[in-house]
């Protein structure tokens, strides 16, 4: 698995990194998240700035992912979500362009997701490489599920537009889509020079989520009580203890068990099990959800 260094964690090694989300929408709020996300099993920050007070000037910014810097001690990864993608931000691309450029130059911020398919992208990618900050480029379809091949498409552009780290979440409708997310990672994991993150939502996605690293995801979402930024997003300890135990034990966790029962239907075990018998590179997973990429 490639690998992507940011202020001492190594995405893409040996562990599945805990990220959660802080969605404060004020600089209190977040301050108090920033509190919850100091624990050691936490591994990164990511600070939703489009669910921040809107319009907020660039000494806001810098304040903000200072303290939040400060507090947390850990990598900080600063997202600007736009509507088309599940988030907040309804403004220009000029003016995205502008609010991820002004984040990527904070001292604070270790990298910046950039949707590698909205209009501004090759030009705040540019900016934010320029900046020195990392760029995890993101692709999100909360309607469904896209075809393998579009969704190894969608991982593969990604890195050739410039992100560092790329990052795939898709909305699963049956086991067999958080199956075929697995087997997309797996897939394009062989070739791929950057690390994935790829996270099927909702309940029937939980699989993907505690045990994707298995299939070439370095790291996995969780929330902070209440505060998850994605669907059944799970609580962070839960994702911490469950990442540990889907697989062999680690050297960090030496007592923890090789197995997980798995949450959701027969049939998902009975879907996962299959990529881990025989199917890596397999192209006749059936292909439904939009195949074409993102509805919106």
């Amino acid at each position: 698995m490639a690998v992507l260094e940011l202020a001492g964690l190594t995405l893409g090694g040996p562990h599945t990194a805990i990220i959660v989300p802080l969605t404060g929408a004020d600089p209190g709020a977040v301050q108090a998240q920033a509190e919850m996300a100091s624990q050691p099993a936490v591994d990164l920050v990511e600070w939703r700035v489009d669910a921040f007070a809107p319009g907020a000037d660039d000494a806001l910014l810098a304040d903000t992912a200072r303290h939040i810097r400060t507090t947390t001690g850990k990598p900080l990864l600063a997202t600007v979500r736009t509507g088309s993608e599940g988030g907040h931000f309804t403004g220009s691309p000029e003016d995205y362009a502008r609010l991820v450029a002004t984040l990527a130059s904070l001292d604070d911020v270790d990298a910046v997701d950039v949707e590698y398919r909205h209009p501004a992208a090759p030009e705040t990618i540019a900016s934010a490489h320029r900046a020195g900050t990392a760029v995890i480029g993101s692709f999100h379809d909360f309607a469904g599920t896209p075809s393998l091949d579009a969704m190894v498409a969608h991982l593969e552009a990604m890195e050739q537009a410039g992100a560092q780290l790329c990052k795939l979440a898709v909305m699963p409708h049956n086991p067999e889509d958080t199956a075929r997310l697995l087997l997309a990672t797996a897939t394009r994991s062989r070739d791929a020079h950057t690390p994935l993150l790829t996270i099927a939502m909702g309940r029937l996605g939980l699989a993907s989520r505690l045990c994707g690293h298995d299939f070439g995801s370095c790291a996995s979402f969780a929330a902070l009580d209440d505060h998850g930024s994605a669907p059944a997003s799970c609580p962070w300890m839960t994702s911490r203890r469950r990442c540990r135990s889907c697989g062999t034990p680690s050297d960090e966790h030496p007592d923890t068990p090789t197995g997980l029962a798995l949450p959701g239907p027969p049939a998902a075990h009975a879907a996962v099990a299959e990529h881990g018998r025989a199917a890596v590179g397999r192209r006749d997973v059936p292909a439904t959800g939009h195949p074409g990429g993102h509805p919106h």
